[in-house]
């Protein structure tokens, strides 16, 4: 049943992501179209396109918080849920369902960005250029074997991705109390979420402030001893990783809870 909630979400969703997607590989195109011209194109047009490219990200970044909150409240909280809690699913599924979309959408959405600026800059004169960048990246990470730096890149990717997670769920979380209100819950929600995210931040500051002055003290002790600092990384990502799962998981229970518990679509 979660994958059938999977693909009702990404059907959903995927009406209002996809046109944006192609709009901004559409005007990535023509950028790119009015760099190769000998002839310089006039300066108005040029800056009308680039300003339409930038403008369609910053809507593609709005829009993936907005349909995450918009999704996750209005077809759970508002009167969708009284449909969607008739389903034999239980309330974790609904969550897992949206979480998981969510974040595809949010990897997709940079991916695609990504490839539509190396779409509107690429050209076969910056191939030496990154023959040449390859080559200083190699010599900088020579101390590291192949498996090391592989190592330290998806460490660093699996990080984000669970950041990223940690970030919805809270939001998720933070809907889910405000609902709890009987009037005003969407300030409610978010009191929540700067509650929430205050508390995190307080603890982080702490945290930090705890671990800083052993860490600063190790990077002297290494002088420069790259493959030192690189496993010092890795070990502040493992910190990292497990408390934003711990964090995940207090989130996603949380709103489990009272999803199942303490529902009221009134």
């Amino acid at each position: 049943m979660l994958g059938k909630l999977i693909r009702y979400e990404i059907s959903a969703t995927g009406r209002l992501f996809l046109p944006f997607y192609g709009a901004l590989i559409v005007f990535a195109l023509i950028n790119k179209l009015f760099f190769s011209f000998d002839t310089p194109v006039p300066d108005f047009i040029a800056n009308v396109t680039m300003a339409t490219y930038i403008i369609i990200i910053v809507a593609i970044v709005v829009l993936t918080y907005l349909v995450m909150i918009q999704r996750f409240y209005k077809n759970l909280l508002s009167d969708e849920g009284y449909l969607m809690f008739t389903l034999p699913v239980k309330s974790w599924q609904h969550i897992a369902s949206k979480l998981v979309v969510a974040v595809m959408w949010t990897i997709l959405s940079l991916l695609v960005t990504l490839f539509t600026i190396f779409l509107m800059v690429f050209n076969s004169e910056m191939i030496p250029h990154i023959q040449e960048l390859v080559a200083e990246v190699q010599q900088e990470f020579a101390p590291l074997n192949h498996a090391a730096i592989v190592s330290l890149f998806l460490q660093l990717s699996v990080t984000a991705l669970i950041s990223s997670v940690a970030t919805i769920l809270m939001i998720y979380t933070s809907i889910a109390i405000g609902h709890l209100f009987g009037k005003h819950r969407v300030l409610a929600s978010f009191g929540a979420f700067l509650g929430i995210n205050f508390a995190i931040q307080s603890a982080s500051s702490l945290f930090m402030a705890f671990i800083m002055p052993s860490t600063i003290e190790k990077l002297d002790e290494f002088d420069g001893a790259f493959v030192e600092i690189m496993n010092l990384l890795q070990g502040l990502f493992q910190i990292s990783n497990v408390i934003n799962i711990l964090l995940c998981a207090v989130f996603f229970l949380v709103t489990s809870y009272i999803l199942q518990k303490k529902l009221n679509l009134e």
